[in-house]
């Protein structure tokens, strides 16, 4: 009778510590579906971006602010879009092979992308600024995203600067 008694006791701050033990350990392959903070991959086949725009300088008020920020997203929509993907992929490129020319060229890429996206959320931040999240969907995208061509911008530019020939 004491011996199932302490074990009773016992049983009950094991399944409590082992619960916390589990919460705090993300299982592998964990569905971030439900994550509208993350610029990434969410699936093997979405990409998501998150896409913020600030307020007017000189928008006075909530409301005038909010709506500055609004006009600001829905009007530079392509080019937030197109600047949030190709910042991803620059980040996969060595720190060495960046360059502004290289980021142009994955922006002007990384408009093909938008055709196969959607917004699917919409939210204010507590400074103002408004956030859209964009999720585009299409088989074959990690490997279209996560493989940028690095090399491409630098290739190009010593190819115009040796096309005039030696000195």
């Amino acid at each position: 009778m004491i011996s199932s008694l302490l074990a009773r006791r016992l049983a009950l701050p094991a399944l409590l510590a082992l619960a916390a033990a589990c919460a705090t350990v993300e299982p592998p392959g964990l569905d971030r579906y439900g994550d509208f903070t993350t610029t990434g991959f969410i699936r093997e086949d979405t990409f998501q971006v998150v896409l913020i725009a600030g307020a007017d300088r000189d928008a006075r008020g909530l409301v005038e602010r909010r709506e500055s920020a609004r006009k600001n997203a829905e009007n530079g929509f392509a080019d937030l879009a197109a600047g949030a993907i190709a910042d991803y992929r620059l980040g996969l490129c060595p720190a060495g092979g960046r360059s502004a020319e290289l980021k142009k060229q994955l922006i002007d890429s990384s408009r093909q992308f938008l055709e196969h996206g959607k917004r699917i959320a919409e939210y204010y931040r507590e400074d103002e600024s408004f956030v859209i999240v964009y999720r585009i969907t299409k088989g074959g995208i990690k490997g279209d995203i996560g493989a940028p061509n690095c090399g491409t911008a630098r290739a190009a530019r010593s190819d115009t600067h040796t096309a005039g020939g030696s000195r």
